[in-house]
């Protein structure tokens, strides 16, 4: 951050979602066009408060995002009437969770995890292996879900509720009309498993549509963090943590 104020130059942030860069630690040349961890749980606290538990152990990939989402969600589910009995780190990229999971119980109604990528998937497999989804709730951020990651968690995500502000890319067998229609979510409330780009969206646009369009392609989401590839020469590049793959 510091090297933007140095040299003077214009810090669009793309994806991170880490509460600092524009709060402890902003500059007048660093913007988020976008929302973050607290915009998110503002927005999200109050369901899972009201139609989910009042009582919830929170679970998160043990950084500076997961911890800053961690502080988000503890206040905002405080601030809607709810508690927070516990919460459990794990470091980032933790191949096997068992051993931080197999210690989570007691009487709390939700477990609400902060993962995304591969710890998405670990998480999700893990924590439905030992009963943990079926015995309380189960949500948390949406990244533990994106669409890349649903092949690998199968079954083992049904019922998961989270939060995110990216359209699912749905490909089949997920790519049905049940998979894209309004729904009904526990509790009552209105909940919408996916959703196609607005009129106003594939109609409106801006003048970088296209060319990024171009660039995209048929670009996966990275492995390592789950968020946007681009084509760059021969492989994808990571708009966010500039991982190459699929390198031939």
């Amino acid at each position: 951050m510091p090297v933007f104020e140095e040299y003077k130059v214009l810090n669009m942030i793309s994806v991170c979602l880490d509460t600092t860069l524009t709060t402890t630690k902003c500059n007048k040349y660093t913007f988020r066009p976008f929302d973050y961890a607290p915009a998110q749980a503002v927005a999200f606290a109050p369901y899972l408060v009201n139609y989910l538990g009042k009582r919830w152990h929170v679970a998160y990939a043990d950084y500076s995002w997961g911890q800053s989402t961690r502080d988000a969600y503890v206040q905002q589910i405080i601030k809607a009437g709810g508690e927070v009995v516990e919460t459990t780190g794990i470091p980032l990229g933790t191949a096997d969770m068992t051993s931080f999971l197999s210690k989570i119980s007691g009487n709390f109604d939700g477990l609400f995890g902060i993962f995304f990528g591969k710890d998405g998937v670990t998480i999700g497999n893990q924590a439905f292996d030992l009963g943990l989804t079926k015995k309380y709730k189960w949500a948390g951020d949406g990244a533990i879900a994106e669409s890349t990651n649903l092949p690998a968690l199968g079954k083992k995500i049904e019922g998961f509720v989270g939060i995110n502000r990216y359209i699912p890319v749905l490909e089949a067998p997920l790519d049905t009309p049940a998979h894209k229609k309004p729904g009904k979510a526990k509790g009552g409330s209105p909940a919408r498993a996916a959703q196609e780009p607005s009129a106003a969206a594939t109609k409106g646009g801006s003048v970088l549509d296209e060319p990024l369009s171009q660039q995209m392609g048929d670009a996966p989401f990275c492995d390592q963090c789950g968020h946007i590839t681009v084509r760059n020469g021969a492989c994808y590049k990571c708009l966010n943590c500039g991982n190459t793959l699929g390198c031939s």
